[in-house]
């Protein structure tokens, strides 16, 4: 696998510099690599990340991965959920999509980056951990980024870049591009949480615990006045799971001010 994470090995020049290595930008990189196209990524990051952060992938995803020929593989690292509960009373059925995924897949979103980084180094392009972009410059015939790397600062050209680096991304703010919107939910705590036993049920005539809800395509119960929020599978560690629980205390984002 070509992972570069010492800076005697990153390369000067390539076709196309991918800043960020989530899922967007190893998917494109995985499809420039695919099509012969020299690209290498900057990721900030010297390892994957052990936090769970998005974990529902969604039906259309899911087909997109499959053209790939990438889903199976996502679909073993997690449970599949046919139905859900919203706000305690709103209830959302799944099965009968039209698809071939009629389900959301929850799933640690390192799971997904691995199987996508997996497959972009297979199709030849480079990954360069450990890379925190510092600047970029453009001119007519290509662009230069900049990056620090193990105390040094260092440079790579291309003749494009892609900014997939997240919405506090450096190259939007390099390029003086604004993130305007106004958030509509006030504020959404998320943690990371090993449990010593599975959740008992909240409610009478509901399955007995988080695997079989899971195996059953129901996801656990929303927010309610004890729980705060749904308690979700995380992988596939036994107890590993992802409580959620909304924050009404806080003012909702303005216009012009990324949350």
């Amino acid at each position: 696998m070509v992972v570069i994470r010492s800076e005697k090995d990153t390369p000067e020049s390539t076709e196309v510099v991918v800043v960020g290595a989530g899922p967007t930008g190893l998917l494109l990189a995985g499809d420039l690599a695919t099509a012969g196209v020299p690209v290498t990524v900057l990721e900030r990051r010297t390892e994957e990340s052990n936090l769970t952060r998005a974990f529902a992938v969604h039906a259309r995803t899911l087909e997109e991965l499959d053209a790939r020929g990438v889903a199976d593989e996502v679909i073993a690292s997690g449970h599949r959920v046919e139905g859900l509960r919203a706000f305690g009373k709103v209830q959302i059925h799944l099965g009968d999509l039209p698809t071939r995924f009629p389900y959301v897949l929850i799933t640690p979103q390192y799971n997904v980056e691995r199987v996508l980084a997996a497959r972009a180094v297979r199709a030849g392009a480079v990954i360069v951990r450990g890379a925190r972009l510092e600047s970029i410059a453009q001119d007519t015939e290509g662009v230069d980024a900049s990056y620090s790397m193990g105390g040094l600062v260092r440079k790579i050209r291309g003749q494009y870049l892609v900014g997939a680096d997240g919405h506090h991304s450096t190259v939007r703010q390099a390029l003086g591009l604004d993130f305007p919107g106004e958030s509509v939910v006030s504020s959404l705590m998320l943690a990371d949480v090993l449990l010593a036993k599975e959740p008992s049920e909240q409610r009478e005539g509901q399955y007995s615990n988080t695997a079989e809800r899971c195996e059953r395509g129901i996801l656990p119960p929303a927010a309610s006045a004890s729980s705060g929020g749904p308690v979700l599978p995380a992988g596939r560690t036994a107890g590993q799971s992802r409580p959620a629980a909304n924050r009404r205390d806080r003012r909702r984002q303005r216009r012009g001010s990324a949350a």
